[in-house]
């Protein structure tokens, strides 16, 4: 004790500034902790992780576009918290805390900065995985492939290669088994831009076969998991095929790159709650206009040599992990996906920061510095503006079989009580909901099994006619399934709707929706 005591007295601000963040951090994480608009991606990752806790596997008992480690975690937390929203919620925690350890490991390869690392922590409190309170196969795979990086920086270093290279391969076979496409683009940008740089031959072999073993390890792994049950073609379909074909025609793919950026600056809301709005929607609107430029940052902080050698393999590498965050988002361009995707970035600019206050000259010194404050000032200004706003709202708590959650008095959200309430009463808890269009969580608030392979059913656009025709043969065979079809689905090009208005009754209407059963 007298000696943390002693550090404290020997260097008393960076304990205070990290202290400051923490305890902000944890305020502004406990006012989102049961706060959100719940969602169909929030659903995806609770069906998935809840069907595995049922004992489902992936590929056999399920369809998901997703390779299962998306879940697994998801699954891990009901196993020991129940299936609930409170152990969701926590899973979300725990990502957030790791996707900013990560970045911190990441970017001490790069400065030695305090203030660099503060300005990057201050930016992925509120701009990281607090942003969407779900554990989503983004932030997983973020989380990954920030540790690959710094594993393969530590191997060039000179740390053992055997050791850390095996990490890195691990880490990064890891990210392609939770969301195949960014997982991909960092393995082949890996054997483009990092190994052929290697100057050192003996040390370019060992780590690419260290590297090649921990990846080979893992998916030796997760061969012996589903191979014996499910089919490689029928994993490729639905890992690889289907959602290149098909990903297209699921909701929210018209989205822009700046999203609400632009719209927010002169909406109502800021006008006539000046108090509440100003420092949020600024803060909302600078970060949609400036994350596409980060890119640019980046080639800079490379040319400009990081404290890591400077030498083109260190460049290589952290274009090979730019590549790979930004290549990930390109198949919906849209502001979400490009805050899934700023981490790397983000560290690549505060690296930049750090390198100009530890190695330039005193204009150097005083652009990193500011570069550093200025994200530090957006972050707080973010983060102080939402929490603000958060508690001006008028909210609603909406409670089921799997928890309660607050949500906006105004939302669409709002209005899911009235669904819980209505399913809970008339669906018995031992039969089965299918829910058409993108609402899976409406299944795991309720806690009624799906019993289609389909956590959600989006037609014609996204699934296709023979998946159409599984779910009509799993609805005319079993007597005990109620539905939730939504009202577009009796509109669509598809034999679905057509089919349950025919073979069912309904027992409640809602304005969007009918629940059936039946006769």
């Amino acid at each position: 004790m007298s000696a943390i005591v002693n550090r404290l007295r020997a260097r008393p601000r960076p304990y205070l500034a990290a202290c400051c963040l923490l305890l902000g951090g944890v305020f502004y994480a406990r006012r989102l902790f049961d706060f959100g608009y719940i969602h169909g991606d929030e659903g995806v990752a609770l069906m998935g992780g809840w069907r595995i806790f049922l004992g489902q596997l992936p590929g056999r008992d399920f369809f998901e576009i997703f390779p299962p480690l998306s879940f697994l975690p998801t699954a891990l937390f009901f196993k020991l918290f129940g299936p609930n929203f409170f152990a969701e919620r926590l899973l979300t925690l725990v990502y957030a805390v790791c996707l900013i350890a990560a970045g911190d490991d990441l970017l001490r390869r790069l400065t030695r900065s305090p203030l660099a690392r503060w300005a990057l922590a201050s930016f992925l409190i509120p701009f990281g995985v607090l942003q969407w309170m779900l554990p989503s196969h983004h932030w997983l795979v973020d989380i990954l492939q920030l540790l690959a990086l710094s594993c393969l920086l530590r191997a060039y270093s000179g740390r053992p290669p055997w050791r850390w290279g095996m990490a890195a391969g691990v880490l990064t076979a890891l990210a392609c088994f939770t969301m195949q496409d960014q997982g991909g683009y960092l393995a082949v940008a890996l054997l483009v831009l990092f190994f052929p740089l290697l100057a050192d031959r003996r040390l370019r072999k060992r780590l690419f076969l260290a590297w090649l073993a921990g990846g080979v390890t893992v998916a030796a792994g997760f061969a012996l998991y589903l191979l014996p049950h499910v089919s490689l073609s029928e994993l490729l379909y639905q890992w690889l095929i289907f959602p290149a074909t098909r990903y297209r025609g699921s909701p929210g793919n018209t989205g822009s790159l700046l999203g609400l950026g632009w719209q927010e600056i002169g909406s109502p809301a800021w006008r006539n709650s000046l108090k509440f709005y100003a420092d949020y929607t600024l803060a909302q609107t600078v970060f949609s206009l400036v994350l596409p430029l980060l890119p640019v940052a980046a080639a800079v902080m490379l040319a400009v040599e990081p404290r890591a050698g400077g030498r083109a393999a260190v460049s290589g590498l952290l274009f090979a992990g730019w590549l790979a965050f930004v290549g990930g988002c390109l198949h919906r361009l849209a502001q979400t996906n490009l805050v899934w995707a700023a981490p790397l970035s983000l560290v690549v600019v505060a690296a930049f920061s750090g390198a100009g206050m530890e190695r330039g000259d005193r204009r150097r010194r005083l652009a990193g510095q500011a570069l550093a404050v200025g994200m530090i000032c957006l972050g707080v200004a973010y983060a102080v503006g939402n929490y603000r706003r958060i508690g001006a709202m008028d909210k609603v708590r909406v409670s089921g079989p799997a928890g309660s959650l607050t949500v906006p008095a105004r939302s669409t959200e709002s209005s899911m009580q009235l669904v819980v309430e209505a399913i809970d009463k008339l669906v018995p808890p031992e039969d089965s909901l299918f829910c058409t269009e993108y609402n899976p969580e409406i299944n795991f608030w309720t806690q009624r099994r799906n019993p289609t392979p389909y956590n959600l059913f989006i037609s014609p656009d996204f699934n296709t006619r023979q998946q159409a025709a599984e779910v009509i043969d799993v609805l005319s065979r079993r007597s005990d399934i109620y539905v939730l079809i939504f009202i577009p689905l009796l509109s669509a090009n598809d034999r679905l709707g057509p089919w349950i208005l025919n073979n069912y009754q309904v027992v409640w209407r809602f304005p969007w929706a009918l629940l059936m059963r039946k006769p």
